[in-house]
């Protein structure tokens, strides 16, 4: 089992869900009931208590990382924070890993993916399973090309040229 890989994952499912998960008896979890489905929710809920049982209140770093993705979803350092914590407690416990992975694939196929980007400039941004982009002038290929051509830029023509043309 890849802990890393499987740490990776778990961030990015729960933290969509952070502001849900600590309300969790609360009506604000309504709207994720409403999105994943009660035993979707039920099962995320079970996952985030598990994963941090008897380990948030001794741990002031895992506290710690908690509160800043909390409060700064979209810092990657606090992401990265997070991640990191979730990595040591896999790393730790087998038997817990081994939990979290089994609910992880029952949690994927409910899609809870949570993409975010910011391109400045020029270029190309691609997110998900399989996705592949190509920056300016670029160009993205998922297989092989054969027997072509490939022309990017701007103002290029392609062909013979015909007797007489000066361009």
């Amino acid at each position: 089992m890849d802990i890393a890989l499987l740490a990776k994952d778990v961030t990015a499912l729960v933290i969509p869900l952070m502001p849900y998960l600590a309300k969790a008896g609360e009506k604000a979890a309504e709207a994720v009931v409403q999105e994943i489905g009660k035993e979707g929710w039920e099962k995320a809920k079970a996952l985030w208590q598990r994963l941090w049982q008897g380990r948030e209140e001794g741990s002031e770093a895992v506290r710690e990382a908690v509160n800043d993705v909390f409060d700064h979803p979209a810092d990657e350092d606090a992401v990265a924070s997070l991640r990191l914590q979730i990595k040591k407690a896999l790393s730790e416990d087998d038997s817990l890993a081994r939990e979290i992975a089994a609910l992880m694939k029952e949690l994927l196929p409910l899609n809870l993916q949570h993409f975010q980007a910011r391109l400045e400039g020029s270029g190309a941004i691609a997110q998900g399973e399989g996705a592949i982009a190509a920056g300016a002038g670029g160009v993205a290929i998922g297989g092989n090309v054969q027997g072509g051509n490939i022309i990017t830029g701007s103002g290029n023509a392609f062909g013979r040229k015909k007797e007489g043309d000066n361009r």
